[in-house]
């Protein structure tokens, strides 16, 4: 636990600066990708368990419900946190991420999300490829909520943490 606590305060140390590294022309390009990179996670744990039931395959319907139980699961846990800590976004108040001022960005929720189904579908499905595709963008949509300007690194971190843990239990 000691290590962990330390490289999360390193990051929220940090946070302010990495935010000032994001080059303003980045942002919306970025802020769209996450979203639709996350919707795309959404879908897939839906699909897959339509398609699942469709085609009578067990396995499929059901990797398709346990994504949307860990994506459900981890999007509570970080709504909950979010009303507790409370931190500002990169783009509120000073800049700096302060806690307890009344904003929504720690932790991620899209990182959350994506983390969640991507952990659930590399494990029902663990080739190479399955692996590779699924946290390839889970990976992207954590970058992309930092480059947006939605998260610092650190909410975007906890939120993946959270969601790939949500996705292996």
């Amino acid at each position: 636990i000691l290590p962990s606590a330390g490289v999360v305060a390193a990051f929220v140390a940090s946070d302010s600066w990495w935010a000032r590294q994001v080059p303003p022309g980045r942002v919306a390009t970025s802020k769209t990708f996450s979203e639709y990179a996350t919707y795309s996670f959404i879908g897939l744990g839906g699909a897959s368990f339509l398609l699942g039931h469709m085609e009578q395959d067990d396995h499929l319907s059901e990797a398709g419900l346990l994504a949307g139980e860990a994506a459900i699961n981890s999007t509570a846990v970080a709504y909950a946190f979010k009303e507790v800590i409370q931190r500002q976004r990169p783009d509120q108040g000073n800049g700096h991420g302060d806690f307890f001022a009344g904003g929504a960005s720690f932790p991620s929720e899209h990182s959350a999300i994506a983390w969640s189904v991507a952990s659930v579908w590399a494990h029902e499905y663990p080739g190479w490829f399955s692996q590779m595709a699924a946290y390839g963008l889970a990976s992207a949509v954590t970058v992309t909520r930092v480059t947006a300007k939605q998260h610092f690194p650190s909410d975007a971190i906890i939120g993946s943490v959270l969601g790939w843990d949500f996705g292996r239990q």
